[in-house]
């Protein structure tokens, strides 16, 4: 991997950890340390039990991507890849199952607020 591609990678993770403090982390922060990033994924202090793996690339390899992310996940975390393109807003990928379960837990909150 080339310095620009690394720079360009640095660039995309500290773009993700300003995404989460202006939501509800505000002590997120990039892992970078190669060593630290193993369990903890790029982005540290974010949300619990998720593996976040960030990538800034005009082409996607998300299934290498999500392979990384699942090897590298702590036992119970939830792996995710965040990833955009140049001019594009941030997506996320995560297992469905996983998805669902926060889709619930969304309804479950609307639903004891009442109407």
């Amino acid at each position: 991997m080339s310095a620009t591609e690394r720079r360009k990678g640095g660039r995309g993770e500290l773009e993700v950890v300003h995404v989460l403090h202006a939501r509800s982390w505000p002590n997120a922060k990039r892992t970078s340390d190669g060593r630290a990033q193993v369990e903890r994924g790029d982005i540290g202090d974010g949300p619990a039990g998720i593996h976040l793996e960030v990538r800034r690339r005009e082409t996607a390899a998300i299934w290498a991507w999500l392979a990384q992310a699942e090897v590298e996940a702590a036992a119970g975390n939830v792996p995710a890849v965040v990833f955009r393109r140049n001019r594009s807003r941030w997506y996320a990928a995560l297992p469905l199952d996983d998805l669902l379960d926060l889709l619930e837990l969304v309804e479950l909150t609307r639903a004891d607020d009442g109407p």
